[in-house]
């Protein structure tokens, strides 16, 4: 649907900004559970960095502008998850805490990439929901190809394109480690 001259385009892209918690934490089980591979079963993201395995989750309420402060009290709800998916998380210690911003995307969590479905020389390239460190390279080399070529050339990224949230058509992950 093209844009009508002289009127307002309003297209919400369901992209949110959230506040997220992340702690540090030492296991004395260490040695036993350094080669164990955990896929997420839920919100927390436990995974080894050196000794220490980094965990975290959303905030139970998430207000605008929250202030970017560890909650503390909250790794116990991180600290339980944990331990009734591995029993020998019930040894964790929180060795430090923090808090952080990302962007969510409510409709898929997956990016959005590509032109804008009316003013195609709007490109977007948001809502990784916590992915977009990972995902920078190649969306920098696709976003590059669109604007130089006019078409992805090394990698398909039309799946993310803003047409599925029109179309209704969410791009689910399954089995995400």
């Amino acid at each position: 649907m093209p844009p009508v001259p002289g009127r307002a385009l309003y297209w919400q892209v369901p992209v949110l900004i959230c506040l997220w918690l992340a702690a540090s934490v030492r296991c004395s089980w260490y040695p036993a559970l350094r080669r164990r591979r955990l896929a997420r079963s839920s919100l927390t993201h436990p995974f080894i960095e050196g000794q220490h395995w980094i965990c975290g989750l959303p905030p139970e309420d998430d207000p605008d502008d929250a202030p970017l402060e560890a909650d503390y009290e909250q790794f116990d709800a991180v600290w339980q998850i944990m331990a009734n998916r591995v029993p020998a998380f019930e040894a964790l210690r929180m060795q430090r805490a923090w808090a952080g911003y990302y962007e969510y995307h409510v409709f898929d969590q997956n990016a959005v990439i590509g032109a804008h479905p009316q003013l195609v020389n709007l490109i977007l390239a948001n809502g990784f929901s916590g992915h977009g460190m990972q995902h920078a390279p190649a969306t920098g080399r696709g976003i590059a190809e669109l604007l130089i070529d006019g078409a992805y050339s090394s990698l398909d990224l039309s799946p993310l394109s803003a047409q599925r949230i029109l179309d209704g058509r969410p791009l689910l992950e399954k089995n995400v480690i």
